[in-house]
C-alpha cells in the first residue's frame, strides 16, 4: 500500500489507522526517533492479505511511504530560518539576486536531448557530408 506523510510526521513521529478488506481497523506507528524518508518500504507483520486456503494466517503488509514537503508559500522567512538552525548540515542561502550563478529550474521533458546517443553528431555521422562512408585517412610524420 502506498502512504502519504507529511515531512513533519518523516521526522517526529506518526499514527494512522488502515481498514483491512475484511473491515477489521488497526492503527500503524513509527518507533519513537524513527525517521522515515520519502520511498521508505516498511513492513507491518501478519497483517497482509491472508494465506489461500487458510484466512487465519496472514502475509505481511508493506507500506511504501511517500514524504510530502511544504509547498513555498508555507514556508515563511521565520520557519526558513528556524529550520536552518535546527537542522544538521551547513548554513544555507540562496544566492543574491544579481549574483553570477546558474539557477535550478523546473524539469520538463521536452527540454531532454532527444538524440538517444546523446550529444551531437558527429561530421562522420552526417549522411549529406560528401566524405561519408570513406575511410579516414590519418597523418604520419
Amino acid at each position: 500500500m502506498d502512504k502519504t506523510i507529511t515531512l513533519k510526521q518523516a521526522l517526529l513521529g506518526f499514527t494512522f489507522e488502515i481498514k483491512h478488506l475484511d473491515d477489521t481497523k488497526f492503527t500503524v506507528s513509527s518507533t519513537k526517533g524513527e525517521i522515515v524518508s520519502h520511498g521508505d518500504i516498511k513492513t507491518v507483520k501478519d497483517k497482509g492479505m491472508p494465506f489461500y486456503g487458510d484466512t487465519m494466517s496472514h502475509g505481511n503488509l508493506y507500506i511504501k511511504f511517500t514524504v510530502k514537503f511544504p509547498t513555498a508559500k508555507q514556508m515563511t522567512e521565520e520557519s526558513r530560518k528556524a529550520f536552518n538552525q535546527l537542522l544538521p548540515g551547513p548554513t544555507t542561502q540562496c544566492a543574491k539576486p544579481g549574483t553570477d550563478c546558474e539557477y535550478i529550474d523546473r524539469f520538463e521533458k521536452a527540454d531532454t536531448n532527444p538524440n538517444p546517443t546523446g550529444g551531437r553528431k558527429r561530421a562522420e555521422d552526417n549522411e549529406d557530408d560528401p566524405r561519408h562512408g570513406q575511410q579516414r585517412q590519418e597523418c604520419t610524420v
